[in-house]
């Protein structure tokens, strides 16, 4: 049936469209051009029917689709009643509103391509698929969604939850995939079978906690299941102080703390790709230790609990960092990296571990060329500077720079013993060199700290025009040895030249005197 104008129920009306029994799906159908309006508790039925508005507007009160329904919203559609979708498919087209006490999804289909708002409203799914293909999903004013056997998927677009927001998760996933982002200030529960996976942005200011299937009320302790599983391949920012106590693992993404404070009830770093990074601002919290097993841990901020590291970097390669560890660092493997960016003599990275470190990886230290520079060109203007952080100093004297790197309570037998230290310099462009063989670079192991020393040997042999202080005194004796001969030869040279003389005297005086001599 084709309605070529505006529908108007009123008065407890019913619509209903539901096929002829042994038609085939979608025989049956309702196509209204105009709009359609619901008033008094009217209510639209569909049965293995399509059912579409295409006008300016649908402002209906209770909606119900059964039986391999499609109820496609091609105009702005208000719903302000009860919404039951039961193995149907509900298309949003366009602009969707649902004020309703309650929104039932069975063996249904929610398709989302523009956007839609739902206003205090319970919205249950059960074996059922919301996708957000585009446009906003926006969750607000104490709404409650609850997953069972279902799946949130955020393919491009945003699925946006208020703090009033409560959304619940049994044996469901939530996925959000690259073009996707879920921004979220609502406290999120997942029980032990269900899963979060993002690979787009998560911009997360409420909790994710665990509910215990088992009890009927919501945990915001630590009581948790290594089976709940938050798995992130894209970005996941924390935007405000919140916990997250289920298990989080970071696969090729980026694990953004920013300024915050975090409560993690245990995490991993797995991968190895240089995209994955436990971005540290503030505090990450935990009861377990913080596993990195791959990629990178940058920033400056306080990890409170031990860092176990097997593989993947310790501190950026290209920034300071400032990095205080509360309890143990322990490298399990020579494959683990420590990355020291040393810029100025106040500003350089710094580790601070509270307790034991067990250090036996590969050290990259790495100096900015133009302190470099300065050091072997004006050596005199860094004497007697120093550092008042008792975690992180530096000195210097006329010709040496020493810096404290790592800080530590107690060390292992096995640290500092065998590990790759490599120095290197690097410029404006972030370009890395070898250092200058005039300079000698040294590294110095105490029972509490790590150093790193420069020695300025460019003044003492060849580095320029100057001549070493060996080359001077092979010029000066040699110098000395040309005059003493110069002076020998001449001294012999007049000697024999009046020798000569006086004999030819003597010649004269015989034949004077009739002699010969």
């Amino acid at each position: 049936m084709t309605v070529d104008g505006n529908m108007v129920l009123k008065n407890n009306s019913y619509l209903k469209v539901t096929d002829i029994p042994g038609g085939d799906l979608f025989d049956d159908y309702i196509y209204i051009v105009g709009s359609l309006i619901c008033q008094d508790q009217s209510t639209v039925y569909v049965n293995n029917s399509l059912f579409v508005v295409v006008g300016f507007q649908a402002s209906l009160m209770n909606v119900q689709a059964i039986g391999n329904s499609c109820f496609i919203v091609n105009r702005k559609t208000i719903i302000n009643g009860v919404v039951h979708f039961d193995t149907s498919i509900l298309y949003a087209n366009d602009t969707l509103i649902v004020n309703s006490p309650q929104m039932l999804l069975v063996d249904s289909v929610f398709d989302i391509l523009l956007d839609t708002t739902i206003s205090f409203t319970q919205l249950f799914s059960k074996n059922s698929t919301i996708t957000v293909r585009q446009g906003s999903f926006l969750a607000n004013n104490n709404s409650m969604l609850f997953l069972i056997d279902s799946s949130i998927i955020v393919e491009i677009g945003d699925l946006i939850m208020d703090p009033t927001v409560q959304f619940t998760m049994s044996n469901s996933k939530l996925l959000v995939y690259g073009e996707g982002k879920l921004i979220t200030s609502s406290s999120i529960y997942l029980d032990e079978v269900s899963t979060m996976n993002n690979k787009g942005i998560v911009n997360l200011s409420g909790g994710i906690y665990f509910n215990d299937s088992s009890s009927s009320s919501f945990s915001s302790s630590s009581s948790s299941s290594s089976s709940v599983l938050i798995t992130n391949s894209g970005m996941f920012n924390i935007q405000q102080s919140t916990f997250i106590n289920v298990f989080f693992e970071n696969l090729n993404g980026t694990f953004n703390v920013g300024n915050n404070s975090i409560y993690v009830e245990k995490f991993t770093q797995n991968d190895t790709s240089s995209l994955t990074t436990l971005k540290i601002g503030g505090v990450i919290h935990s009861i377990n230790d913080l596993l990195i097993n791959g990629g990178s841990l940058t920033g400056s901020g306080v990890i409170n609990t031990t860092v176990s590291q097997s593989d993947g970097q310790l501190g950026s390669s290209s920034q300071t960092n400032k990095i205080n560890i509360t309890n143990d660092y322990f490298q399990s493997s020579n494959k683990s990296k420590i990355s020291i960016i040393i810029d100025t003599l106040e500003d350089f990275t710094n580790i601070n571990v509270g307790k034991l470190v067990n250090i036996i990886g590969e050290l990259e230290i790495s100096i900015n060329e133009r302190l470099l520079e300065a050091f072997i060109t004006s050596s005199n203007d860094f004497s007697d500077t120093s550092s008042d952080d008792s975690l992180s100093s530096s000195s210097s004297s006329t010709n040496q720079l020493t810096f404290t790197l790592i800080s530590f309570d107690s060390k292992s037998d096995s640290s500092f013993n065998n590990n790759k230290i490599t120095f290197s310099t690097y410029n404006t462009d972030g370009e890395k060199k070898q250092i200058k063989e005039c300079i000698s670079t040294k590294t110095k192991s105490t029972a509490k700290s790590f150093s790193a020393l420069f020695e300025n040997n460019c003044n003492d042999y060849s580095s320029g025009s100057k001549l070493s202080g060996g080359a001077i005194a092979g010029i000066v004796v040699g110098s000395v040895a040309a005059v003493v001969i110069v002076i020998t030869l001449v001294h012999f040279s007049h000697k024999i030249f009046y020798g000569l003389k006086s004999k030819e005297s003597v010649i004269k005086l015989a034949k004077i005197f009739g002699k010969n001599i």
